[in-house]
C-alpha cells in the first residue's frame, strides 16, 4: 500500500472512530428538533423522541415535553401547566423522568386519588414574547393550575426578528461529528455578545414586561390557579438574592396585578446549595437533585394555596 492510500486509510479511520464516539459515547447525533415560526419565533416539532447524551427526550403532539394531553381535560383531572425556558423544558442532560414537570406529576400523584397531568409548554431561551405567543396560538389546554417560571434575564429577553440563533437544530445532522460541531458553535453564541442590531436594553424590558404581563392576565381570565414563580442562577442563589434587587420588586409586583401568586426560589436553593451545593448543573441550569427538589417545592405550594385539590366531576 502506498504512502498515500495508508494516510486516506488513516484519516477515514480517524474520522469512522471520532464519528462513533461522539455518536456513542457522548451523545450527540440524534438532537431535538424545532420548526421556525414568525410569532412564536420556534417551537417543538410535535411527536418525536429523541436519545441525547443518553437522557430520553419526548415531545408530545401539544408540542412540549411531556406525556399526551387529552383534548378537552376530563372534568375529574387535575391538569397542571408549567410555562417557561429551558429550567423547565429540563435542558439535554436531564432524563424525561427526571425533569420538574414528569417529577411534579408523580409528587401530586402520589397524594391525590384523581387523574393528575403536567404539561410543559417550554423551549430553551424562550422568554415571555415567546410563552405568550405559544399560548395565544394554543391556548392553556384546559389547565386547573397555570405556574409560569421566570429569571433575571427573561425581565429583557425579547426576540430578535432574524432567528439568528436558535438553541436547537431545524433538520438532523447526517453525522454526529457534524452535531458535535454545531452545539459547540451554538454554546459559544449563546455567551457571544449580543448582536448590535439587538434592541436596546430599556425597550426588550418593557416588552418583555408587557408580554408577561399580558400571560399572567390570559392565564387569570381562564379561571386557573395562577402562580408566577423566581427560579435564580446559582450565584443569586448563594448570595440570596437577585443581582438587581429590582427585577424581583418587578416580578412581585406584575404578579399582584394580575392576581397571581408569587414564589420565588431564592430561600429554598440557598439552604440547598450551602448543604451539598447540588441543585444545579451551571449557573442557570437544574440538576437531577435540583428538578426533585424544584418540583416538591412547587407540590408543597399548591398544597398552600388549595389549588392541588381534584376537580368535582360534573
Amino acid at each position: 500500500m502506498s504512502r498515500t492510500a495508508k494516510t486516506v486509510a488513516g484519516i477515514a479511520l480517524a474520522v469512522l472512530l471520532a464519528e462513533f464516539v461522539c455518536r456513542f459515547v457522548l451523545g450527540f447525533g440524534d438532537p431535538p428538533l424545532v420548526e421556525l415560526d414568525p410569532e412564536i419565533e420556534y417551537m417543538l416539532v410535535p411527536s418525536r423522541s429523541y436519545e441525547r447524551f443518553g437522557n430520553v427526550i419526548s415531545v408530545n403532539a401539544q408540542r412540549m415535553r411531556s406525556p399526551e394531553l387529552v383534548e378537552g381535560r376530563p372534568s375529574n383531572e387535575l391538569r397542571v401547566l408549567l410555562i417557561g425556558d429551558s429550567v423547565v423544558y429540563g435542558n439535554h442532560r436531564l432524563d424525561q423522568s427526571e425533569i420538574i414537570g414528569s417529577r411534579l406529576q408523580m409528587a401530586l400523584q402520589e397524594r391525590l386519588a384523581c387523574p393528575v397531568a403536567v404539561g410543559s409548554a417550554a423551549a430553551s431561551s424562550w422568554g415571555p414574547a415567546n410563552q405568550l405567543a405559544f399560548v395565544e396560538r394554543f391556548g392553556l389546554y384546559d389547565a386547573n393550575v397555570v405556574i409560569v417560571v421566570q429569571s433575571s434575564h427573561d425581565i429583557a429577553d425579547y426576540p430578535r426578528s432574524n432567528n439568528d440563533y436558535v438553541p436547537y437544530r431545524l433538520e438532523t445532522p447526517k453525522l454526529a461529528l457534524t452535531d458535535a460541531a454545531l452545539a459547540g458553535w451554538t454554546r459559544f453564541r449563546s455567551t457571544a455578545q449580543q448582536p448590535s442590531a439587538a434592541l436596546p436594553y430599556d425597550v426588550r424590558r418593557a416588552r418583555s414586561i408587557e408580554a408577561l404581563g399580558a400571560l399572567l392576565g390570559l392565564a387569570q381570565q381562564s379561571g386557573a390557579n395562577v402562580v408566577l414563580a423566581f427560579h435564580p442562577t446559582r450565584d443569586e442563589a448563594l448570595a440570596g438574592a437577585p443581582a438587581d434587587p429590582e427585577t424581583l420588586a418587578t416580578y412581585r409586583s406584575i404578579a399582584a396585578q394580575h392576581g397571581a401568586a408569587f414564589f420565588s426560589f431564592v430561600d429554598v436553593r440557598r439552604s440547598e446549595l450551602h448543604a451539598a451545593g447540588a441543585s444545579y448543573l451551571d449557573q442557570i441550569h437544574l440538576s437531577n437533585a435540583g428538578a426533585d427538589e424544584t418540583a416538591h417545592a412547587l407540590a408543597k405550594l399548591l398544597e398552600d394555596l388549595g389549588a392541588d385539590r381534584c376537580p368535582v366531576e360534573l
